[in-house]
């Protein structure tokens, strides 16, 4: 399902099928459904939605707001960062050593020293030197475009999970809410068979490495 599409079923579930009916909040409600929609997938398969950015490190310190590759800000250079996934030290692309990530320096939660920790939009380095190319693999936020966008990502036969979620937030006071919540349900639970069937034993856990 498209962009259109995704729109044209959340009317008729919500029985508002004038095009002309709020628009702009239509748009806004299939965004947030479409985060929540997203927050499921990486529920099940939690590298599907991650890219990767190339930093080039000259100091103990990184801004992921202002360095010259940024995914934080208000002007990123790459798509914006919802969630840091991993930090490796790398060669050309390749990566080498995944480092650990902490809180502080010295981790109080875990007892282990960390290697980098993030604070705000700064990576912090807990070693010298950390100079040198280091790959960030992250979650962006989504660049779908609800007003005018067609495309959404490769999951087309579950994209009806889309319209349901906004559905539920809209009929929230009504008497439908049990059955657009059992319909989505039994959707929820195809679409975590079709990524774990997709994705094998990567698919199941946060720990594998993209």
């Amino acid at each position: 399902m498209n962009v259109s599409e995704v729109k044209t079923l959340y009317r008729s579930y919500v029985q508002e099928n004038d095009e002309r009916w709020h628009d702009s909040w239509v748009a806004t409600a299939m965004k947030n459904a479409y985060n929540q929609f997203r927050g499921v997938v990486m529920e099940t398969s939690p590298f599907y939605y991650v890219t990767r950015a190339t930093l080039t490190v000259t100091g103990n310190t990184y801004d992921l707001s202002s360095g010259a590759v940024s995914v934080l800000g208000s002007s990123p250079t790459n798509t914006k960062m919802s969630r840091l996934v991993s930090l490796w030290k790398s060669s050309a692309g390749k990566l080498q050593n995944r480092l650990k990530q902490g809180t502080t320096p010295d981790d109080s939660l875990s007892g282990n020293h960390s290697d980098f920790w993030l604070e705000g939009d700064t990576i912090r380095f807990a070693y010298d030197p950390p100079t040198g190319e280091y790959t960030l693999v992250y979650v962006p936020q989504s660049t779908v475009d609800w007003d005018v966008g067609t495309y959404i990502d490769d999951l087309d036969e579950y994209h009806e999970l889309i319209a349901l979620y906004a559905a539920e937030r809209y009929m929230i006071r009504d008497g439908m809410l049990r059955n657009i919540q059992r319909v989505r349900a039994d959707m929820e639970d195809r679409l975590a068979d079709h990524l774990v069937t997709m994705m094998g034993d990567a698919g199941r856990t946060i720990t594998n490495v993209p």
